[in-house]
């Protein structure tokens, strides 16, 4: 089983949520590179799902990021088991 990653929805207090943040991030730029604002990121929750990020160049980025851990190695995959 693959995991995805979770991405924090952010936003200004003005703009209202619609960026996303590195995966396990609550800081920092987002991922279309917007600095964070002087008041830090308003979050509205985390999502593994790249379609509820209504940033466009942020969802790029996501889907991008999402793609290469799906390339990545499952860590807890041991292969078939085999008697012996």
């Amino acid at each position: 089983m693959t995991l995805r990653p979770r991405f924090a929805l952010a936003g200004s207090a003005v703009s209202g949520p619609g960026h996303a943040l590195q995966p396990g991030q609550t800081a920092g730029p987002s991922l279309c590179a917007r600095a964070e604002p002087p008041g830090r990121w308003v979050l509205s929750g985390f999502t593994a799902r790249t379609e509820a990020i209504r940033c466009e160049p942020c969802r790029d980025r996501a889907v991008a990021i999402v793609g290469t851990w799906s390339a990545a190695p499952d860590p807890n995959d041991f292969g078939p088991l085999v008697a012996g």
